[in-house]
């Protein structure tokens, strides 16, 4: 858990860690919450708040009430404010909470805002800071604050509000927007004001998002490289390289390929995206792409470096990054729900099993997989291939309670019990949750992103494209399919055992090219499709 520092102790910190990465030169405001409050408001002194919503809308407090309605997982951070949506569930589309009045008329040089913040963005929440220099008329959004994902951390940002000096009645205030929709809230701390010396900093931000972490080769696969960077200092940048480097497996000396990019005129709180090339990749093997940004007098090198991995392998088809980055997907009481993806097959397979994630918080009903043909373009209802009913029982909303998720891999059999058997094609692979279950919490990862390939039935009706009827056309459902090349054997028999004059009947999955065997030697003429063995040593 992440402790109360406040700028006094970071100042002196910084200048024994070296962690500070601003210089400063004045700093005229500071707030972290830990003092007297207004009791009208319930803020600080000289703080205001407007809003929609029915909750008094912004308070000060701890991470217990945060979460108290078991969805917004603040971590502790001593007293902070907030604003909760989890909580209200009411309209928080227009919650600011607006700093004092600051009259900058006599400050000159690089203004810097800092603050701490929870900002996540599982749901559809919208964090932003806006400026208003009429008395809070109008507003002006002047950063869109940085978000996680599902981590619900504490982040230590800042703005550069330099534009506003040399003004004297300057609002400025945190506005969070629950977009008319499931959100958790906003949480803000440690609140400074400072003149700093300005500085050089730039930085990357982040890196396209493979849909895979394993490609297989005989797809003819290909690897976008593509850097997005950020001016984070207080100056316009006149020049600046961007270098990636593509290895493979361990050797981290010499690059397989190299793209260099020699930019120009970054300037201050831009950003750019910088599209290196597509390598396409020649072997199986592990590839690591390490991209550096370089400019010269950059004071912050821990951010100029970020690299990403992908395997290149001889499996039949390609693997999610399982990245759990999406609210859980379920049909709820009462509804009957098969939701799943299509899959590729280029060989003869047998479909072993299948893994997916769910997390059920509501004892009842069964989750299984069903298994389908895929005819013009769209499931057809019904399967060829199915697992057990896995009821949803006690002991998983407990591991669900404890762990946060329930982990399957469970069995595919054909209608008949046997192997299920696929030929080259395209098949749908769906999880069934009965009508008597709540919301199974089906886990999804965003960025893999395949069109028509998403699909669902509800209530027994014909299947959908979720993408097209329901806009969900930014995530996949996480199901992998286990499968099995080769040729197949099956028996007549439940335990391969002869009594009497009785004789087992075995077949091969493939209707020419056999050869039977018996301990290792080859049986003279037995090269049709199926055997029958009638006694020990046939």
């Amino acid at each position: 858990m992440k402790g109360k520092i406040t700028l006094k102790k970071a100042l002196i910190l910084g200048m024994f860690l070296g962690i500070q990465q601003f210089s400063f030169g004045q700093t005229f405001f500071t707030e972290d919450f830990e003092g007297n409050l207004d009791v009208a408001t319930g803020l600080p002194i000289g703080w205001t708040e407007t809003g929609l919503s029915t909750d008094g809308i912004y308070s000060v407090g701890t991470d217990a009430e945060a979460n108290a309605g078991g969805f917004f997982p603040a971590p502790a951070h001593t007293l902070f404010a907030m604003t909760n949506d989890d909580v209200c569930d009411c309209d928080k589309s227009a919650d600011r909470l607006i700093l004092p009045v600051q009259d900058l008329s006599t400050y000159a040089g690089t203004l810097k805002m800092f603050y701490s913040t929870v900002s996540d963005n599982q749901y559809t929440d919208i964090f932003t800071i806006e400026v208003s220099t009429d008395g809070g008329t109008t507003w002006t959004n002047v950063q869109t604050i940085a978000t996680t994902n599902t981590t619900f951390e504490w982040q230590d940002l800042n703005i550069n509000l330099s534009a506003y000096l040399g003004m004297s009645n300057v609002m400025i205030s945190f506005l969070y927007n629950d977009n008319a929709a499931w959100g958790s809230g906003m949480a803000i701390d440690d609140v400074s004001l400072a003149i700093v010396i300005p500085e050089t900093q730039i930085a990357i931000q982040s890196l396209l998002a493979h849909p895979y972490s394993i490609m297989p080769l005989s797809q003819n696969p290909s690897i976008d490289v593509s850097v997005n960077i950020i001016n984070n200092g207080d100056l316009d940048i006149p020049n600046y390289d961007v270098i990636s480097n593509v290895y493979l497996s361990t050797d981290l000396v010499n690059p397989v390929q190299t793209y260099t990019f020699n930019g120009t005129n970054l300037v201050m709180g831009a950003s750019q995206t910088v599209a290196q090339g597509t390598y396409t990749p020649l072997a199986v093997g592990d590839y690591r792409i390490v991209n550096e940004v370089i400019a010269a007098g950059d004071v912050n090198l821990t951010n100029n470096m970020m690299s990403d991995s992908i395997t290149i392998s001889n499996a039949e088809f390609a693997r999610d990054l399982g990245n759990l980055d999406g609210g859980p997907l379920g049909g709820g009481a009462g509804t009957d729900l098969v939701l799943g993806q299509t899959f590729d097959f280029t060989n003869r397979v047998k479909l072993d099993s299948v893994f997916f994630i769910v997390a059920p918080t509501v004892v009842g009903g069964t989750i299984s997989v069903q298994v389908s043909n895929v005819v013009a373009g769209f499931p057809e209802l019904t399967p060829i291939g199915m697992s057990i009913d896995l009821p949803v029982d006690q002991a998983m909303v407990d591991e669900v309670a404890a762990n946060g998720l329930y982990f399957v891999q469970i069995p595919i059999t054909d209608a008949n019990g046997q192997a299920l058997m696929l030929d080259p094609g395209t098949y749908f692979i769906g999880i069934h949750e009965t009508a008597d279950a709540d919301l199974m919490g089906l886990q999804h990862a965003s960025g893999i992103i395949s069109p028509a390939s998403y699909f669902v039935s509800l209530d027994g009706a014909a299947y959908q494209d979720v993408a097209v009827d329901f806009g969900f056309d930014d995530r996949t459902p996480i199901i992998r399919a286990y499968v099995y090349e080769g040729v197949f054997i099956n028996s007549s028999s439940a335990t391969n055992t002869i009594c009497g004059t009785g004789t087992i009947d075995l077949s091969s999955t493939e209707a020419s090219g056999n050869q039977w065997f018996l301990d290792g030697n080859a049986l003279p003429g037995e090269t049709n499709q199926t055997l029958t063995v009638s006694a020990p040593g046939d």
